[in-house]
């Protein structure tokens, strides 16, 4: 007649089990990325989509070049990539009736004081507070190379850190673990609406370094019968690597989403190394000498000078009135001196 109490402690220990078993995993997930500090690499590959009405297929060479340092908080990331203009928008190309598809580049500094930018559309570097960037980046935005398997876009702005990302997916029960062959683990997320039910798959090899090596997002609608069942997933990633000074990193990357592909190849340059600090200015973006560099860090734009010239110092608030101010100054106390010079020799010649 015990039975049943004995079916209920078995059935909780092998939950709390899985659970230990599925945090340690998730665990070491983060600590594998984590490992990763600094790094250069290049990225080669191709986004292929279509089939959308009154738009061209989005096809095109992809290419990347990155240089980070998180521990002072550097990016380098440069990028060129296939982009769809509105009608009208300024492009290389406009289209009264329907979108066009043209070649971009954004080459894209962040430092903790400031971020640099500059784009093909000929608006030169611009200098912008910490972390901001402009409405031309938005469909060439950086991302972070240790994301690949939690991310579901490499073109729009990551608003997470991977610390961030992680996190939010461990407030989320794991609702399943299942061990498969050669120390792949299967971690299963989930949650269910009224009228819909949706989750997420992702592939971990326990055996090196804790990558995740695919991820898959499905979601189906719960119908009056019961559940349907679940379709093909809408996202599948699915990523390659290797270890470079006992670090995984990628090296390669396929994102399937709906009717997009994207592909990347990577290869690194240096691992947990020092970063050239050249990378990290205006001179080392790489662009025309001559090109203006604007800094917009006070609300409005303010030429500083040229790419190829010594780095100015911010502009100050208090610039505008220094123009005229101090040199006013300079001349009320010439004038003043001059005054008591001929007041003195009066005095003295009495």
């Amino acid at each position: 007649m015990h039975l049943p109490l004995i079916l209920v402690v078995a059935s909780t220990l092998g939950a709390a089990r899985a659970a230990s078993e599925a945090n340690q995993v998730w665990l070491g997930v983060k600590d594998g990325r984590e490992r990763l500090h600094s790094g250069i690499y290049r990225a080669a590959g191709r986004t292929k989509s279509g089939g959308e009405a009154n738009v061209d297929d989005l096809n095109g060479e992809v290419t990347i070049f990155c240089a980070f340092d998180d521990s002072a908080g550097m990016l380098r990331f440069d990028r060129v990539c296939p982009v769809r203009w509105l009608p009208g928008a300024p492009g290389p190309k406009d289209s009264p009736s329907k979108e066009q598809v043209a070649k971009f580049e954004v080459r894209y500094i962040g430092a903790p004081s400031q971020s640099m930018t500059w784009t093909s559309l000929g608006m030169g570097v611009v200098v912008s507070p910490p972390g901001k960037r402009s409405a031309d980046e938005s469909q060439a935005l950086p991302f972070d190379v240790r994301q690949l398997g939690l991310i579901t876009t490499i073109h729009s702005s990551q608003p997470h850190s991977f610390d961030e990302l992680w996190r939010s997916w461990s407030e989320r029960p794991i609702q399943q673990v299942a061990r498969e062959a050669d120390g792949i683990v299967r971690l299963t997320w989930g949650d269910r609406g009224d009228d819909a039910e949706w989750r997420v798959r992702r592939w971990i090899d326990t055996a090196h370094g804790y990558t995740i090596i695919r991820s898959e997002h499905e979601e189906r609608a719960i119908q009056a019968a019961g559940a349907a069942e679940w379709p093909a997933p809408h996202l599948i990633a699915e990523v390659s690597w290797v270890q470079v000074s006992a670090v995984w990193v990628p090296t390669a990357f396929v994102l399937h989403r709906q009717s997009r592909t994207d592909e990347l190849s990577f290869d690194w340059e240096s691992v947990n190394e020092d970063i050239p600090n050249g990378l990290f200015t205006a001179k080392g973006l790489g662009v025309d000498p001559w090109t203006l560099v604007t800094d917009v860090r006070l609300g409005k734009p303010i030429i500083v000078g040229h790419v190829e010239e010594p780095p100015l110092p911010p502009p100050s608030p208090s610039k505008g009135r220094a123009a005229w101010f101090y040199p006013v100054i300079v001349v009320n106390v010439v004038v003043l001196a001059l005054i008591a010079m001929v007041m003195l020799w009066r005095r003295l010649a009495r």
